[in-house]
């Protein structure tokens, strides 16, 4: 009866696999492996083998019980997939009303600006003074300027 399972081709692809993985944990040929993008060619080897399961359980080769192998687990999958994103939906929602897009309009010629690098920012956006910390000037600010003050 074993010598009937070793001969499916189901089988043969999860002895394979087995193999293959085995081959990527270990050190020497495993550095190799990941360098040939073993992980996709893994994955490609879990879906062959659930998917010559089903064609051999709907042929007959083995019992129709095994059919339920592939379904429960990619039915848990997509069933775990739509589930996360039911939650990063909720989430979102979550964060949309608790942080809003926009809490303030900055107009420039009212308001000041401070922050960390301000050279950078002035020279990359439309705004005529930026305020630096430095504690070096009396009013403890450096401003920084696309162009002079006068």
């Amino acid at each position: 009866m074993l010598r009937r399972y070793l001969s499916l081709f189901s089988s043969k692809v999860l002895l394979f696999l087995i193999v293959f993985l085995a081959l990527e944990y270990l050190p020497i040929p495993g550095i190799y492996l990941m360098f040939a993008g073993a992980s996709r060619f893994a994955g490609f080897l879990v879906h062959l083998f659930f998917a010559s399961l089903l064609v051999e359980a709907l042929i007959g080769r083995i019992p129709r019980a095994a059919i339920l192998v592939p379904i429960i687990v990619y039915g848990g999958y997509y069933a775990a997939y739509f589930r996360e994103g039911l939650h990063v939906g909720q989430l979102s929602e979550k964060l949309r009303t608790t942080n809003p897009g926009k809490i303030y309009d900055f107009d420039p010629t009212v308001n000041s600006l401070v922050m960390a690098e301000a050279q950078q920012f002035v020279e990359t956006h439309h705004v005529p003074v930026v305020y630096q910390p430095n504690k070096n000037f009396p009013e403890g600010y450096l401003s920084e300027r696309l162009i002079t003050r006068a």
